[in-house]
């Protein structure tokens, strides 16, 4: 026998789903953050170098950790081209008085992706080499065609039981990155990636109009509970064009992608994160992934994390100003608002 439900009841119900992804907040405050002279590079046209924010560190005592990467993108004809990091900017920013208290130039990048010693198949933990299972294959012609693939960069997690990894691969002229995780005992396979969005390189009449750029990882880490594995890269459409960061989450309790972008950030409690969902940055339950309210930002987002005290959110854009939130969720230390 059916239960009765009564048309009220269906309308409230419609009502309650993701209703706090309706709303939108205002930052409280926007601050314009420094624009800087990078080094001139000889052999580079001036639109082959760009720089933007991609990292933030929060500081207990009102200060901003802000990491500017000057980007090349180089073309490598025929194949595609790659990103080099020339420059990594590290300055520190009082956001109470929207001023610069420290500011240092790098040559290269300040911040590796990964200080493991790997190779294109195996990887070096505590002196020990262990292979990793299917991580590469030596590159095969076929016909006009060929595929393979080898490891590009490789991360161990905290408690030391997974190493995650990215695999670039090659097939038949189309160029694509796999997330893979392996047991860091044994080099077993755990979890591997269906290869997706692959680039082209035609050597053809096309191919210098259509060419894309090799991804390059900016970030691969484990969290600290080792519930999630997280990867950042930047990703060209052509070799005069930097795009801002694109990232990936994969949940290791379910096994499955969590739809994440451009940054991703955690509170103290590891119940909520900010990224990117629907074109704007989201605070999202990590229980139900849902969406409860998001943050409005008028240019793409690079990089965002919470307030020590997890009361304010902060984030940055591609026209490198800082724009600061009510997260919504209680402060967990009072006194720490700047507004």
């Amino acid at each position: 026998m059916f239960k009765s439900i009564s048309i009220a009841s269906i309308f409230f119900a419609f009502l309650s789903i993701d209703i706090h992804a309706q709303i939108v907040k205002q930052p409280v405050m926007v601050q314009s953050l420094p624009s800087f002279e990078f080094p001139k590079m000889p052999g580079y046209a001036d639109d082959q170098l760009e720089y933007a924010i991609y990292f933030l560190v929060p500081n207990p005592d009102h200060n901003l950790q802000i990491i500017y990467y000057n980007v090349a993108s180089e073309p490598c004809y025929p194949f595609p081209g790659y990103y080099r990091i020339l420059h990594t900017n590290l300055t520190t920013w009082d956001i109470i008085h929207a001023k610069i208290l420290d500011t240092e130039l790098i040559n290269g990048n300040l911040f590796p992706v990964s200080n493991l010693i790997h190779d294109a198949s195996s990887v070096t933990i505590n002196g020990k080499q262990i292979i990793l299972e299917d991580s590469y294959l030596p590159f095969i012609v076929v016909n006009e065609g060929g595929y393979g693939f080898s490891l590009q960069s490789v991360e161990l997690s905290p408690s030391q039981k997974y190493v995650g990894g990215i695999i670039m691969y090659c097939d038949d002229y189309l160029y694509g990155t796999i997330l893979s995780l392996w047991d860091a005992n044994t080099g077993d396979t755990i979890y591997r990636e269906y290869p997706t969005e692959p680039f082209l390189y035609r050597s053809d009449f096309n191919w210098i109009y259509n060419r894309k750029i090799e991804p390059k990882l900016i970030d691969l880490h484990f969290t600290l509970d080792e519930n999630y594995l997280i990867t950042r890269e930047f990703w060209g459409d052509n070799y005069r064009n930097i795009s801002i960061p694109r990232a990936k989450m994969l949940d290791l309790k379910k096994w499955e992608f969590i739809t994440v972008d451009r940054d991703v950030a955690f509170s103290s409690d590891m119940r909520y994160m900010v990224t990117e969902r629907n074109g704007l940055p989201s605070l999202v339950d990590l229980e139900s992934n849902t969406i409860i309210h998001q943050y409005q930002v008028e240019y793409p987002m690079t990089a965002c994390c919470f307030s020590p005290d997890d009361s304010q959110v902060y984030i940055t854009t591609i026209i490198n100003e800082l724009h600061i939130f009510d997260s919504g969720l209680q402060s967990t230390a009072p006194c720490w608002e700047v507004y």
